[in-house]
């Protein structure tokens, strides 16, 4: 049973300020959030669903001030809010039905994917949608599944497959993101996978961290906080695999 100690009080506190910044600067912030969890004593599967529960409050709010500007084009993007919907809900059904063992084997190799994407630098090339639905699918699947690092790839596929400017990709991605999380989530809910005692701690953390970020973002150096979060990330893989 888990129970939530002044100690773990502080870590997951501390944790979700950190990942609102990355989150905010960056991306792929939820790594530390999900690691404070499983330090914390959540077993990797309910940290992953836990994770992505708590975590949630960062793009809807960034999604208030286009939806008030009118910049957010609903019937326009849904078809690309759904597929990436569908593959989280396939994502996180596999996550909750599937043995614990399964998910603990991968967790090494999923955090390097997290610890990884964060040096992914999306640029534009010949514009091509051939595959930017399977991908986005690809992408809700794996978001799903563990979570962190999900913006980054939606933001790099958004590139690749649209014509659209950068200010209004990230207004996509978030939307997206969005509706991902809040389907996967339900489903979370449902399966009673969620360790609701932390769920408050982090929505305001997480939060607190993200309007931070607009204050200390020019202060920091993104090329060390990405060799922060892949040294984490790959520090974490090697303790999972030889513990």
């Amino acid at each position: 049973m888990f129970e939530l100690s002044l100690t773990t009080f502080l870590v997951i506190l501390i944790a979700g300020v950190v990942t609102g910044i990355i989150n905010g600067v960056i991306g792929g912030g939820s790594l530390v959030s999900y690691l404070a969890l499983t330090t914390a004593g959540i077993s990797p599967v309910l940290a992953a669903s836990t994770n992505t529960l708590g975590v949630i409050s960062g793009n809807p709010a960034a999604l208030i001030t286009p939806f008030r500007e009118k910049k957010i084009l609903f019937q326009e993007w849904f078809p690309l809010a759904l597929v990436t919907a569908v593959g989280s809900l396939m994502g996180g059904f596999l996550l909750v039905t599937l043995d614990e063992r399964i998910f603990e084997t991968l967790i090494p190799v999923l955090l390097v994917v997290a610890g990884t994407s964060v040096w992914i630098q999306p640029h534009r090339t010949r514009t091509s949608t051939k595959f930017m639905m399977p991908l986005l699918f690809g992408s809700g699947v794996y978001n799903g599944y563990f979570g962190p690092g999900q913006g980054i790839l939606n933001l790099a596929i958004l590139y690749r497959g649209t014509t659209l400017e950068p200010s209004t990709l990230v207004i996509l991605k978030n939307y997206i993101i969005t509706a991902s999380n809040v389907v996967v989530s339900l489903l979370f809910i449902l399966a009673g996978k969620v360790v609701w005692l932390v769920i408050p701690l982090l929505w305001i953390s997480v939060g607190f961290g993200g309007w931070l970020s607009s204050k200390v973002s020019r202060r920091l150096n993104e090329t060390i906080l990405r060799i922060s979060l892949t040294l984490l990330a790959f520090i974490s893989s090697a303790y999972f695999i030889f513990t």
